[in-house]
């Protein structure tokens, strides 16, 4: 195996995601990314770092070999690459889904943060008090001209935060603007407010990993598939199995 290789396959072993391989060795997750896909190599340092995270000497992860290290058992395995069963994984790996395989979630706004939020804030927050006044004092419209300051919050919001948190706020504000379009335009308030759930739904599977996320995942989409069945075909029974069928696959994924 190659040094990107058997960081990859340590790694796993450990149950650890790239971010988290990251921040033990004060790096980010792209440069472990890079490492594992062969495009750039770690400094002696970080080698001596990784050697240490993995139990595993630096010449194992130096020298050129096939050998792989099963940390249950606490041995090296030399059969060739591939020659490698486990009659339980399909079951027991199933949702061991890595985090970097979310990168549009995980990584959204993480390296994007502005140079002088502050300035900017305040910058937004008055402008919504300029504009607020304006069409309050000169066309009488405080109302609805109040959305300023729910608008400007927003992006205050975004501006002074990154990665999950970005994207997070970014999911419920967008929510609740869709949610008073259908209830003030079309006096949809009822069925609208599922948007709530569903945005629910997606920031617990943006702050969660391998099996809790595939979880999230099931449990949500067996709100959907109950909602559906009740409001468009009223089978609100037996619908509800479908949460039984979601705790039973939940259990299977966390054994």
């Amino acid at each position: 195996m190659t040094l990107g290789e058997k960081i990859q396959t340590l790694r796993k072993q450990k149950g650890i995601s790239q971010e988290q391989l990251g921040e033990m060795i004060t790096v980010s997750r792209q440069a472990v990314s890079k490492w594992e896909l062969g495009e750039s190599v770690p400094d002696a340092d970080n080698i001596v770092q990784l050697s240490n995270i993995f139990g595993v000497s630096t010449d194992y992860l130096l020298k050129s070999s096939t050998a792989d290290v099963d940390f249950d058992k606490g041995v090296v395995d030399l059969r060739p690459a591939g020659s490698q069963s486990n009659s339980t994984e399909s079951i027991k790996d199933f949702g061991r889904i890595e985090e970097e395989d979310f990168e549009s979630f995980d990584d959204y706004g993480k390296d994007s943060r502005i140079a002088n939020p502050e300035k900017l804030t305040i910058l937004i927050n008055g402008a919504a008090v300029v504009i607020f006044l304006l069409f309050g004092t000169i066309w009488n419209i405080w109302h609805p001209t109040w959305i300023v300051f729910v608008v400007s919050g927003f992006l205050s919001g975004l501006i002074n935060t990154g990665g999950k948190e970005r994207t997070t706020i970014f999911l419920n504000v967008g929510a609740a603007v869709i949610f008073l379009i259908l209830g003030f335009t079309f006096n949809l308030w009822h069925p609208a407010w599922i948007i709530f759930v569903i945005t629910g739904f997606l920031s617990g599977l943006i702050y969660s990993n391998g099996k809790e996320r595939t979880t999230i995942f099931l449990n949500g989409a067996a709100v959907v598939i109950y909602f559906i069945l009740g409001f468009f075909f009223n089978l609100w029974h037996p619908g509800w199995i479908v949460f039984v069928i979601s705790g039973i696959l939940s259990g299977v994924i966390h054994s």
